[in-house]
């Protein structure tokens, strides 16, 4: 039933412009990697590249304080890390 519900859910944010969130990107990740057969990694990938800017920056910052709260000293290092690896 809850399955059903969250694929029904995310048939409605299709088409209704909701604010990208973790939680929905996550969700149309998760959808993306059954519907179509790819590993959940893939399905990320591919959905991050059609993401806007604006939209990348508020699913990061969300993430940022999720996993860091105001911690600048924590952030800071994430930063760091991200760069780091980045490149």
């Amino acid at each position: 039933m809850l399955s059903s519900t969250k694929r029904r859910r995310s048939v409605l944010e299709r088409y209704i412009q909701l604010p990208i969130t973790a939680d929905i990107l996550m969700a149309r990740a998760e959808e993306r990697a059954r519907l179509r057969g790819a590993s959940f990694d893939e399905a990320c990938q591919s959905l991050v590249a059609s993401l806007s800017v604006r939209d990348l920056e508020c699913v990061a910052e969300e993430l940022m304080q999720l996993s860091c709260g105001d911690d600048m000293e924590a952030r800071n290092a994430v930063t760091r890390r991200a760069m780091t690896t980045d490149g």
